[in-house]
């Protein structure tokens, strides 16, 4: 299987300054569109085939999907709430020093199991829920490509898990860009994954030139 994550366009929370996991998101700005279009074109050019076309249900992931999806083929875009960003639960749609004021910050290192604020998630369970993803879609999809819209931390975590990195603060970061494109193969046979690539923005220089 070849797993082909894509981070959504430039969204106006980030813009604005606004928590959003799902429930807060105010979907892609202009700029944000135009990035979208740049991928697009150059999925298009590339002609590759694509099985299924999947995306996280908040709105930024949602209106990505369905600008790329003319370049894929595919006959629908599978919604899947698993692909969403760390669930923020009472918080989401606050503005961020609004978020820190009430629920304080989120030391994940110190206290993993914690949730982010109430009815959010905490570091452990939004680990455990992109690994169970990672694992149920090498299930499900075996000799297919696969391209998912999702989020900056599932990205981030999903890279974590795979080399085998216990958690964040060693003094380096991973940033996924928007609209970037991260790429793993999975051995059907050995369960082995394998990193293509990551965080590529090729599209994005192309466009600026």
């Amino acid at each position: 299987m070849h797993l082909i994550l894509i981070r959504h366009g430039e969204s106006h929370h980030t813009v604005r300054g606004i928590a959003s996991s799902e429930r807060g998101c105010l979907g892609l700005t202009d700029h944000g569109r135009g990035q979208v279009d740049a991928l697009r074109t150059r999925f298009a050019g590339e002609q590759r085939r694509v099985d299924t076309l999947l995306s996280s249900t908040a709105d930024r992931a949602r209106q990505t999907a369905e600008l790329l999806h003319p370049a894929f083929g595919t006959d629908t875009i599978v919604a899947d709430r698993d692909l969403c960003e760390l669930r923020l639960g009472q918080g989401d749609g606050l503005p961020r020093a609004k978020f820190k004021a009430r629920f304080g910050s989120f030391d994940l290192v110190a206290a993993p199991n914690q949730p982010i604020c109430p009815d959010g998630e905490s570091w452990n369970d939004f680990r455990n829920r992109v690994h169970n993803m990672l694992n149920t879609l090498a299930a499900t999809y075996q000799g297919k490509t696969v391209v998912a819209v999702t989020h900056a931390g599932f990205i981030v975590v999903a890279f974590m898990i795979l080399f085998a990195i216990p958690r964040p603060g060693t003094g380096t970061r991973i940033d996924p860009d928007f609209t970037s494109v991260t790429e793993w193969e999975h051995d059907d046979t050995t369960n082995i994954w394998r990193l293509v690539r990551f965080n590529d923005t090729a599209h994005l220089r192309l466009k600026t030139t």
